[in-house]
């Protein structure tokens, strides 16, 4: 299985503008044995807090939400044709439906699956999407932060204040 950068797939054109959104998002290998890639929204809907396990163990194939998706996600034929259903998630003491969609897209030189999921948080605040698009990296030594137009810190994760990066640096990391 291919590991790709995050943020590689992130600024997929089937998946930035669904990211910039918040809605939960996970690449899956086109037989759907494994995770490529996800954001937090996206392990959270499949019973994980953290990206990274997430990649690493997958999801609970006994789970219903995985069931539905993959009963939907092996009806899909060539790619960019998305499919839509209703799925049951777990939210708190009760499941949830929402309307989440399964296509498959070309990611590097591989077919996979991707699946979106509209995560019902509406605040579109600045700093609450900032902390949106980081949120699931748990890893000590990964450090994100999401830079404003003005070079602040608009979100970023536990450790990326003990960097002390320079303000010059931060400006440029906000410029490329």
């Amino acid at each position: 299985m291919s590991q790709y950068p995050f943020i590689d797939i992130a600024v997929h054109e089937k998946v930035r503008e669904r990211f910039a959104r918040g809605e939960a998002l996970v690449v899956f290998t086109e037989d759907l044995s494994g995770v490529l890639w996800a954001n937090g929204a996206g392990a959270r809907m499949f019973g994980n807090a953290s990206i990274y396990d997430f990649i690493d163990q997958g999801p609970d194939i006994r789970d219903l939400a995985w069931r539905q998706m993959t009963t939907t996600a092996g009806q899909l034929g060539a790619p960019f044709g998305p499919r839509s259903f209703l799925m049951r998630v777990s939210s708190g003491f009760e499941r949830i439906t929402v309307q989440a969609s399964v296509e498959k897209i070309v990611v590097g030189n591989e077919m996979a699956v991707l699946f979106a999921a509209p995560t019902g948080i509406r605040s579109n605040a600045v700093r609450d999407v900032a902390r949106r698009l980081i949120e699931g990296f748990d890893d000590p030594d990964t450090h994100v932060a999401v830079i404003g137009e003005n070079g602040e810190v608009l979100s970023s994760t536990p450790g990326f204040g003990a960097l002390a990066l320079p303000s010059n640096i931060i400006s440029m990391l906000q410029e490329g």
